[in-house]
Formats: C-alpha cells, structure tokens, sequence
C-alpha cells in the first residue's frame, strides 16, 4: 500500500516538472532571449554637426551673393550644405539616409542676425534604432562688438574672422557727437548697390558711423586670391571706404603670403576690399580706308580708296564720303536715298597689337544728332553683324560682342559700316572699340551665369549649380 502511495507522488511530481518545462519553454517560443526592444538614438553628435556645417556654408554664401537678397542666399545654401555634411562619411556607425534640403533665412529684428530655418529630413539606423529629424536651426550674428579697454589695447574681429580692428591704448575715440566712444563694432553688409570694383559682395561697416580716431587705428582685411578676376594680381588690392558715392583707396600694405591687407584709418564707415582695373585700356582704332557699299546687293559703291582720296561718286546717297575719316572735320553727309548704301571704314590694326582675351566688341559712331536710329556693324565677307543703333545722342555704340567668337583676325578684315535713313545726317566717325574680358558671374533671378575670358583655364575650383 505504501508502494502505490510512493509511484504516485513520484507521478505528481514528474507532472510537476514537465508542465513546468512545456511552460517554461512557451514562454521561451513567445520572448525569445535574443529579441532587443529599439532603443533610442543619442544624435546629439549629428546635431552639433549638422548645426556647424549650417555656420559654415552660411557664412561662405554671405562672401558669394552678400547678405541682402535672400532667395539667392537660400539657393546658395540649399547648393552648398551637402558639400560640408559629405554624406555623413564621418558617421559610418550609422546608416543615415538624407532628403531634400530647403531652407528659409530671414533677419532678425534687430538686423544683427541671420534667423536660418532648415527642413533636412534624415533618417539615421543603427542596428535595430533608428530616428528620424528634419528640423534644424541656428541664428548666425552677422555682427560683432567690444567695449573699449581703458588701460589695454582694444581688438575685434569680424564674425567670420577676415577683418580685425586695433585700437591702440590712449587712442582718443570719439563719436560723431563729440563724446567718448566706448564701444565698437563690426557689421558684415551688403555692397550690391555700390558701384566699384569690389573683391566680393560684401563690407565690414565699422559702427558707429562717423566715430573718428586720433591717431588713426589699424584695419586688417584677409582676402581670398578665389576672388580674384582674371588678370588682377594681388599687388593692386586696396582697402577702400565708402564716402556715401565712391569707394576711396587708401594706402596699402599688402602681406601676400598671407593673404592680409592693412591700412590705418580714422574714421567709421563701410570698408571693402576694392582692386585697380587690371585689364588693358579698351583698344581703339580708326579708319585707314573708305568705302560705301549698297546695302541689298552688297554690291560696292566707292572703294575701299585710302583715307585722303576724294570721292568721285555722287550716286550713293553720301556726299564727301571720304570724309569720314577725319573725325574732328568730317562733313561726309547723307543726303537722299538713291539706293541704300552703307558709309563705312577699314580700321588700322598694327601688327602684334591684340587684346589677350576678346571680351566686348562695339561700333561707336559720332555724328550730329537727330532723332531717328540707323544701324552699325562689322561685314566679314558675306557675314553680316549689324543692329540697330540710337541716334539722338552722339556718340552712340551697338553692341555686337555675342554674335559671334570674335579674333584679331576678324577685325583686320572688317568693314565697319553705318546706315541711315535720315537726310541732311552728318556722320563724323566710325570706330572699333575692343576690351579685354576679366570674366564675371552675373546672378539673374533663378539662373547663375559664370563668364570666364576665352581661352582661360580653370583649375581646382567647382561650381555647384541647384
């Protein structure tokens, strides 16, 4: 009897243990060990990233298109900010996935700062984590500022750290007042609206305006040789300031190795760097021979004869013709409109004398004034090159540098020509004007144009284009 009691307690506690066991391995098949709930991302490091290459890419399109038009300065932007995050390479635990950037810039009340808004959707994975973010902001002071020291020189920077102000101890600094001035500083502007040849878009307005310095103080402006034009070197850099019309040079020290300009000023206003035109004067050149030439047929009324031959046709519309080429007397004059006929020159091209990149190409006439228009031009044997030009003011010029790839071999093969249909019109003078072209960047609306002298080569330098 004891027998049977002891076999089944063993079997309840065999029972036991097996509906133990298929328990414990249910609730194995339902949470499996190896199973990680996400955890979440620490991006904080991606943030301070994102937030410094935001600085960066800001400050670089503030040196290329200035500070006062914003849609070119969120295209600039949106352009320019992958090329500093370059796909988060510096992240390779992460999978990071980027979207469309789209930015939104605004000044700040006060106008000491540039408010940036970005929408940059990233999707960041590591492991089983993963985040998203899109929203980005930072606010970038375009201003900088000090209190004079009363017993130590005084020194500020600019907030990119191209200009620095020194203001030796003992330095009398008054305001425009009269009164002590106690505190300076650096705005970075925008100098679209000034004409002159500016370095770049932008100024260092050292406020406030009109505090003067006695002795004067030193101004120190780092420079970037990328902006320099085509055929500009570095020795004719200036600083120059903004007299409310002009930008006026000042004496120089030009440290090119390091790329520093210094000058001692003594006074606040807007400072730029500014350049001497480094391109040779525009190349004019006049007639050596005369001609008409009926304007349908093409067929030659007189000439080419040699300047100082007198005309012996009267049946062109022109009278005293030939006299075209003596522009402070010229009496060569149309008349009527037997058929239309073009007056024109051959200009005198010296041998070896050339423009090194062909840049603008004009025909200037002077005559008496008329209201009325004719038109002017270059004939290369059957190719014509002609629009219309305005003649209620003399002189006037057409414009013809886009019609074609211009060569010096052109030119001395031309027939600079000029039509009218006006009677009693005295024409005094046609001629060739050619210039240089030191390349430029033009920035209309959406489109980005970069025109760079013929001929130039490029190197190390990109472009990036939305």
């Amino acid at each position: 009897m004891n027998f049977k009691k002891s076999q089944i307690t063993i079997f309840i506690l065999l029972g036991i243990v097996l509906v133990m066991v298929f328990g414990f391995l249910f609730y194995l098949s339902d949470n499996p060990v190896s199973k990680k709930e996400p955890t979440n991302l620490d991006t904080l490091a991606i943030d301070h990233f994102v937030n410094n290459c935001m600085e960066q890419t800001i400050q670089q399109c503030i040196s290329f298109v200035g500070t006062s038009d914003d849609i070119k300065l969120e295209k600039c932007f949106d352009s320019n900010l992958p090329t500093c995050t370059n796909n988060f390479r510096s992240f390779n635990q992460y999978i990071i996935t980027e979207g469309t950037i789209v930015s939104d810039i605004t000044f700040s009340q006060d106008q000491r700062r540039l408010i940036i808004n970005l929408d940059y959707p990233l999707t960041i994975v590591s492991g089983d984590s993963k985040k998203e973010k899109n929203d980005f902001y930072i606010s970038y002071n375009i201003m900088s500022n000090v209190f004079i020291s009363s017993n130590q020189d005084t020194s500020l920077s600019s907030v990119d750290k191209s200009t620095t102000l020194l203001i030796p101890n003992e330095t009398e600094a008054l305001n425009a007042d009269g009164t002590n001035l106690d505190q300076i500083f650096i705005m970075v502007t925008d100098i679209s609206n000034h004409a002159g040849n500016n370095l770049q878009p932008i100024a260092y307005d050292l406020l406030p305006d009109g505090a003067t310095f006695d002795p004067s103080i030193e101004l120190s402006i780092i420079y970037n040789e990328l902006y320099l034009p085509n055929n500009v070197d570095e020795s004719e850099l200036n600083i120059s300031y903004h007299d409310g019309t002009n930008w006026i040079s000042l004496p120089t020290t030009r440290d090119t190795v390091n790329n520093v300009l210094t000058a001692y000023i003594y006074h606040f206003t807007p400072y730029s760097i500014t350049y001497e035109d480094g391109a040779d004067e525009p190349k004019n050149y006049s007639a050596k021979e005369w001609f008409t030439l009926d304007k349908s047929s093409r067929s030659t009324g007189e000439g080419p004869t040699s300047c100082g031959t007198s005309s012996s046709n009267y049946g062109d519309g022109w009278n005293f013709p030939e006299r075209i080429c003596n522009a402070d007397s010229s009496t060569a004059t149309h008349k009527s409109s037997y058929s239309e006929h073009y007056i024109g020159v051959i200009p005198s091209i010296p041998d070896g004398d050339e423009v090194e990149n062909i840049g603008n190409v004009t025909i200037e006439v002077a005559f008496n004034e008329q209201p009325g228009s004719g038109s002017a031009g270059i004939i290369l044997d059957t190719d014509e090159y002609v629009s219309n030009i305005d003649l209620a003011s003399s002189p006037s010029s057409v414009d013809i540098s886009d019609q074609k790839e211009w060569s010096y071999d052109d030119f001395r093969n031309s027939k600079l020509v000029f039509h009218t249909y006006l009677t009693d019109f005295r024409a005094d003078n046609i001629q060739l004007i050619v210039s240089e072209d030191k390349g430029r960047v033009k920035i209309d609306g959406d489109i980005i144009t970069v025109e760079l002298p013929r001929y130039c080569e490029v190197s190390n330098y990109k472009l990036k284009l939305d």
